[in-house]
């Protein structure tokens, strides 16, 4: 008991996410499987039924708390995870009609191109 909250306020780790890192571990066994690339945007496909229920819909501030807690804990598969729910929510189908949707749907002002696709995969090396 005294060891917990010490560890929280070195990390700036808040309870309730480091609790819900637990109750990841637990529900899952301890066995978090690390995510192939992302190909698809079905993220059930890419991270499993019973983790893309527990972070599947999480907010982007709420993914980005626990990917913190994740990264300084040092749980790889579970931090990758949660990169690939980010890489499946912006993951275009190699056809137009998907290209718009995904476009209008994240609105972006932008037109995608050679140029900015390359920066982002150097960026967003998870997403290629």
């Amino acid at each position: 008991a005294y060891l917990l909250p010490h560890l929280i306020k070195v990390t700036n780790i808040d309870q309730p996410t480091f609790e819900f890192i637990l109750h990841i571990l637990v529900t899952l066994n301890y066995e978090i499987k690390e995510p192939p690339k992302v190909k698809t945007n079905v993220l059930e496909d890419v991270i499993g039924k019973e983790l893309n229920a527990l972070i599947g819909k999480l907010s982007p501030k709420e993914l980005n708390n626990l990917y913190r807690a994740a990264h300084f804990l040092k749980i790889h598969a579970l931090r990758k995870s949660i990169a690939a729910v980010i890489a499946t929510r912006v993951h275009i189908q190699p056809t137009l009609d998907d290209y718009n949707g995904k476009k209008k749907e994240l609105g972006l002002a932008k037109e995608l191109n050679t140029e900015i696709s390359k920066e982002y995969k150097e960026r967003f090396p998870f997403m290629n």
